[in-house]
C-alpha cells in the first residue's frame, strides 16, 4: 500500500508540470492518527493499511461511518461504503462469509466492476486520470454509454500537448467540472466569437467533461 500511495502523490506532482492541464483542487490526507485506525473495528488489514498511508483522497476520511455493515447487498454479505464519484457511482468493500478476501465494488448502470484490492482500485483511478465513472469505461454494456468520460481518458492518456493559441476559424472545446455534480460541454466556433451576438451559436453536447482532478 506504501508504494501505491506513493505514486499517488507521483501522479499529482506530474499532473502539475503537465502544460495541459490545470489541476485546480488536490488534497492528500495526511497519515491517520492512531486513534482514527483503532476505530476501525474489525476491518481488513488492506483498508487499514490504506488509511495509515493517507487517511483522505477523493476517498471520505475516517469517521463514523468507516464501518462494515450487515446484509446491504444480499443476507450475510458485509459492505463498507469507500468512494464516490459521482451520486449514481458508489464504491464499497465487500466480504462474505464464504470468501477470504474482501472485494473492492463499484456499482452504477451495468455490470458492477470489480478489482481484487484496494491497490487495485487506486492504480486503475490513477491509470484513468481519476476521471469519473472510469470504472465503468471502454466496456461493453447494454443499453448506457460513457463515451464521455471515455473520451477524456483517451486525451488524459495521450501524450502533453502545449496549448496552441485561439486563431479565427478555428473551434475550441470549453469544459466544466464540479465535484458531484453533472457538467455539459461547450463547443464554440472561435469565428462566432467575435460576430455580433444575435450571430453567435453554440452547441452543447451529451458529454461530461472529465478533466483529471485527484
Amino acid at each position: 500500500m506504501e508504494a501505491t500511495v506513493r505514486a499517488l502523490r507521483e501522479l499529482t506532482d506530474t499532473l502539475r508540470r503537465r502544460p495541459d492541464i490545470e489541476m485546480m483542487t488536490c488534497v492528500l490526507g495526511e497519515e491517520a492518527t492512531a486513534e482514527e485506525l483503532a476505530s476501525l473495528v474489525d476491518a481488513p488489514e488492506e483498508p487499514v493499511a490504506f488509511f495509515r498511508e493517507v487517511n483522505g483522497v477523493h476517498i471520505p476520511p475516517i469517521s463514523a461511518h468507516t464501518r462494515f455493515e450487515v446484509d446491504v447487498f444480499a443476507p450475510g454479505v458485509e459492505a463498507l461504503f469507500f468512494d464516490e464519484q459521482q451520486p449514481e457511482c458508489t464504491t464499497w468493500l465487500v466480504r462474505s462469509p464464504d470468501e477470504a478476501s474482501t472485494r473492492v465494488i463499484t456499482g452504477s448502470m451495468g455490470e458492477p466492476y470489480v478489482s481484487d484490492s484496494i491497490a487495485a482500485y487506486v492504480s486503475g483511478a490513477m491509470s484513468s486520470g481519476f476521471v469519473p465513472w472510469w470504472p465503468m469505461c471502454f466496456r461493453s454494456l447494454k443499453g448506457v454509454s460513457y463515451a464521455g468520460s471515455e473520451a477524456a481518458i483517451t486525451r488524459f492518456r495521450a501524450k502533453p500537448k502545449k496549448p496552441k493559441s485561439i486563431t479565427p476559424g478555428a473551434r475550441v472545446h470549453i469544459g466544466s467540472f464540479d465535484r458531484g455534480a453533472h457538467c455539459l460541454s461547450l463547443t464554440v466556433s472561435a469565428r462566432s466569437i467575435s460576430a455580433p451576438r444575435s450571430q453567435r451559436s453554440s452547441s452543447i453536447s451529451a458529454g461530461r467533461s472529465g478533466s483529471p482532478h485527484a
